[in-house]
């Protein structure tokens, strides 16, 4: 039976307290899915946030789930509507499995939405996906999905899946309670690659987070589920705060200015590439780390890449001649 949810349709409240419960409860499954794109819709019409964060955003979403009926996401003008079947001219398309799209609307891959990895596949450019991941984002906050109530990948609650990497982390090697303290300033779509990267290390931890909007860095701290995150709106209080180091992911203009205080507080710093827009300020970095005694380090990652230390092992030993040009090529699976 197909079916149609339009921009002018007020919300459920029976619907959205089943869909809370079975959320709540870890229930939620595949079968529900129709009731939750539902809800999704009327809950995005009747909210101004979300309709200010589309508004000008004209996009048509195609859902095309494996085993499941296809759907539709039209954006226009700030509303919302949404369908089942094909919608003519979609923007952007999207192929998935059937449980990966149940995982994409209850924030649980909203990663992988944004970065088109695992089974995911995007046709459309990588600032729609990006925008729509934040769609997601905000639908689960108006539903007041706290991060221990949101249903866990395979079943069970979040708090239950944070409990298990608890668990799984003390099987790892023992740093006999030593590791990194890690506070974040800038929490946009790099952070996603850090946080999945690292979230389970024994070897750091990321307990704080600073942005000017306080209401931000609040929701980057609650959805943050390896541990607890203290968030910050004022520079000073987080550099004073019980940190080791800092992980920068800001505009590569606001590199040196960050880096430089952050030194001169005396945290290690790890800034995201390219190190800074000018070789002065780049200059200013490395002086600012030196003078304060701290390290500090471009999260240059591809140099631990085994190839690329196999190419630097042979050019330093002389197994080649002298190097005037390399080429290089990357590129990923599916």
């Amino acid at each position: 039976m197909s079916w149609k949810v339009d921009c002018k349709q007020s919300i459920d409240d029976g619907l959205k307290q089943r869909m809370l419960e079975k959320v709540e409860g870890g229930t939620f499954g595949l079968k529900d899915l129709k009731d939750f794109l539902t809800l999704f819709t009327q809950v995005a019409n009747s909210c101004d946030e979300t309709k200010d964060e589309v508004r000008g955003f004209n996009r048509k979403f195609q859902f095309r789930l494996l085993n499941y009926p296809a759907f539709w996401l039209s954006i226009q003008g700030g509303s919302f509507e949404m369908g089942e079947g094909d919608i003519e001219a979609p923007d952007i398309i999207l192929e998935m499995e059937a449980v990966l799209g149940a995982g994409v609307f209850t924030g649980q891959v909203d990663a992988t939405v944004a970065y088109m990895n695992g089974d995911l596949k995007v046709d459309g450019s990588l600032p729609d996906a990006i925008k729509f991941r934040t769609l997601v984002d905000l639908i689960r906050e108006d539903l007041d999905m706290e991060p221990g109530q949101a249903s866990a990948p395979g079943g069970g609650t979040a708090e239950a899946s944070q409990k298990k990497t608890v668990s799984q982390r003390k099987l790892g090697k023992d740093t006999k309670g030593k590791y990194v303290k890690f506070g974040i300033i800038g929490a946009g779509s790099v952070w996603d690659f850090h946080r999945s990267a690292c979230e389970n290390s024994p070897y750091l931890k990321f307990v704080a987070v600073y942005d000017k909007n306080q209401k931000h860095a609040e929701k980057v701290a609650r959805r943050y589920r390896a541990n607890k995150m203290q968030a910050f709106s004022d520079l000073e209080q987080f550099l004073k705060s019980d940190i080791d180091a800092v992980l920068i992911m800001v505009p590569h203009i606001h590199h040196a200015g960050l880096v430089a205080q952050a030194a001169a507080a005396g945290k290690h710093v790890l800034c995201e590439k390219p190190m800074a827009t000018t070789t002065e300020d780049c200059d200013r970095m490395i002086k600012a780390a030196k003078d304060a005694a701290v390290k500090f380090m471009i999260a240059e990652n591809h140099r631990f890449l085994p190839a690329h230390q196999y190419i630097h092992d042979a050019i330093k030993q002389g197994l080649i001649g002298d190097v005037h040009l390399v080429r290089a090529y990357e590129g990923s699976a599916r």
